[in-house]
């Protein structure tokens, strides 16, 4: 495919930001031909500073990628095993579960199959001690499932990865995937602290559903998850990075950064996801892949912070990589939107659809579905609505809640198919899904925003 055309690309970020009343955003988009920016609105709307393509938004877990790469640096330099338990490179680690403190290698957590209950968001400070101290706060993580058993998102397996890096590098993991990662790549518009980013337009997040958006009351999130999400950068950085897995591993000036079994390795399915619906049918390591419409390979990374989105999606078979990065407001209609437009038109892609609602379906067995769930971050509570529907009400109990969400949420949800429903969150024009499971053992679980939640109390 040739080159996006600038003119159509910033036309269509400003109708569909406008829209979704988004304060700002950046998109880069790349093919064989080039990389095409774009962006618009503001920083910040207290300040009303313009968004452009110089602007480095928080990429949230995107992050994630990167420290996965700075891993498969070291597992190619002898340093590091992933199927080794984790407890070679960091005796210290304890979590709740003996047995999960014992198996659990590199490679459960970089696919999200620890079982480790992971939304952990202790701040404990700004030194450069930061990891060693989370650590030694995760004896109190329970487990959602037995290692290796299912699939849940763990921010807190990141944080972990993070120090294993710093044991084996003796350096922080800051500087490590500077070393690593971001200079030999070039990314020179790529930071990860905040005193590094007062010399750049930086973005600010906004909270509140799009009508109500206002500035954030805390800017980012503590540096003790730096590993699993505190990258600023500017989209095109986001894309140059992409790049170098679209090429086998090459860095810009053609030097092998990775090797293309390395690479390969990282795209390896490691997992299907209970609910294929959220993000991607399949975990890789660190990496999602994703579901088209004609099952051609789709893979990338979404992100969210305080206030912050961002989405990219790679399409190897055309060379097409595509971020989108934006600060508040409708963020999930806008990703669902223009990364369906960009896809199509610079690599012919369809994504493959949400499910919506199916009129007639039943949803299944309400009883085995309906009672509380219960994770390190958030409290489910699923009652019965109408004939075949469903009533959520999520309390977020995170150190984030003042944030993100002080007051519980309530969701009105609709079958799809049995165990499979949907519903809009406030303010949304998107559905998002639900999927309730049974493990091995019988135990229910309902899989929604990529995390898996075990059921503690029946209706």
């Amino acid at each position: 495919m040739s080159r996006i055309d600038q003119l159509t690309l910033q036309s269509r970020l400003d109708e569909v930001v406008a829209k979704y009343d988004v304060p700002g955003a950046s998109v880069a988009v790349l093919t064989p031909d080039g990389i095409t920016t774009a962006a618009t609105g503001t920083v910040n709307r207290n300040t009303g500073a313009p968004a452009t393509t110089e602007t480095l938004f928080q990429i949230g877990s995107i992050t994630k990628i990167y420290t996965t790469a700075l891993v498969a640096r070291l597992v190619e330099a002898g340093a590091l095993d992933l199927d080794e338990a984790v407890l070679t490179y960091l005796p210290e680690l304890r979590v709740a579960d003996e047995t999960a403190t014992r198996t659990v290698t590199l490679r459960h957590l970089l696919s999200h199959t620890s079982g480790i209950d992971g939304d952990h968001f202790l701040d404990t400070g700004r030194g450069d001690d930061v990891l060693e101290r989370y650590v030694a706060s995760c004896t109190e993580l329970e487990q959602q499932f037995p290692v290796g058993e299912s699939h849940s998102y763990c921010n807190a397996g990141f944080s972990i990865i993070g120090r294993v890096v710093e044991k084996v590098t003796g350096t922080v993991w800051d500087q490590a995937l500077r070393s690593e990662v971001l200079d030999p790549l070039g990314l020179e518009h790529t930071w990860t602290l905040p005193e590094e980013l007062l010399r750049f337009s930086v973005a600010c997040g906004h909270v509140g559903p799009p009508g109500s958006v206002q500035v954030t009351p805390q800017w980012g999130m503590p540096r003790s998850c730096g590993p699993a999400g505190l990258i600023c950068a500017t989209a095109e950085d986001v894309v140059t990075f992409a790049r170098t897995f679209l090429e086998g591993g090459a860095a810009a000036d053609g030097s092998t950064w990775l090797s293309p079994e390395a690479v390969a390795g990282l795209l390896e399915p490691q997992i299907d996801v209970p609910n294929p619906y959220t993000l991607g049918a399949q975990w890789a390591l660190g990496w999602i892949l994703y579901n088209s419409a004609d099952g051609r390979t789709v893979y990338g990374h979404d992100g969210a912070t305080l206030g912050q989105g961002a989405a990219l999606r790679l399409v190897p078979d055309r060379g097409v990589a595509v971020v989108l990065l934006a600060n508040g407001g409708g963020i999930g209609d806008l990703q669902q939107v223009l990364l369906r437009d960009l896809l199509a038109e610079a690599a012919d892609l369809d994504l493959a659809p949400l499910p919506t609602p199916v009129e007639g379906a039943s949803g299944g067995d309400r009883s085995t579905q309906v009672g509380r769930y219960v994770r390190a971050s958030a409290t489910s509570e699923f009652e019965a609505s109408g004939e075949h529907g469903l009533r959520l009400t999520v309390t977020n109990t995170s150190a984030l809640a003042h944030v993100v969400a002080a007051a519980p949420v309530v969701v009105e949800l609709e079958p799809v198919e049995e165990d499979v429903y949907v519903g809009r969150l406030p303010g949304a024009e998107s559905w998002t899904s639900f999927v309730f499971y049974a493990l091995p053992d019988g135990s229910r679980h309902v899989h929604y925003g990529a995390r898996s939640t075990a059921r503690v109390e029946s209706a």
